[in-house]
């Protein structure tokens, strides 16, 4: 009996721990474009996968990305915490891009971690690599197609 108790807590729990890393894991993608510029993201709507967005990681593909999706706009502040390497920021309201983060290190000149807050009210934001920005010449009040 005790033999039987204990199984099925066991598998309980193991159910309900690789469920919950399943769905820490399983992020959607989305393809936008920019201009003329598409790129490939990750969208992160849920709490834990905005909390841990792209930290971790130790490299991001030249045309990917990770979209922060909020039900509503508001000023929204970032860090750069368990970071491994620099990044470009978009900062949307709606479909407009309201403002432009280029090139944020992992750390600040006062060797802490870099922290950055949107210029506005925003309901999504673009991670990037770090140039892309440049690279592709966006800038402000451009559109973002396919956030839908």
């Amino acid at each position: 009996m005790k033999s039987n108790i204990f199984k099925f807590f066991l598998v309980s729990f193991l159910i309900l721990i690789l469920t919950g890393c399943a769905s820490l894991t399983m992020m959607s993608t989305k393809n936008l474009t920019i201009n003329s510029s598409k790129l490939t993201v990750e969208v992160a709507e849920t709490w834990s996968q905005l909390s841990q967005g792209l930290g971790g990681r130790t490299e991001l593909g030249a045309d990917q990305g990770m979209l922060f999706v909020y039900a509503d706009s508001h000023f929204r502040n970032f860090h750069m915490k368990e970071m491994n390497f620099p990044l470009d920021f978009i900062w949307i309201n709606e479909r407009r891009i309201v403002g432009l983060s280029a090139n944020v290190p992992v750390f600040s000149a006062d060797g802490t971690i870099s922290r950055l807050k949107s210029p506005g009210p925003v309901n999504r934001v673009l991670e990037i690599p770090a140039g892309w920005i440049a690279a592709h010449g966006l800038k402000i009040g451009d559109t973002v197609a396919g956030l839908d």
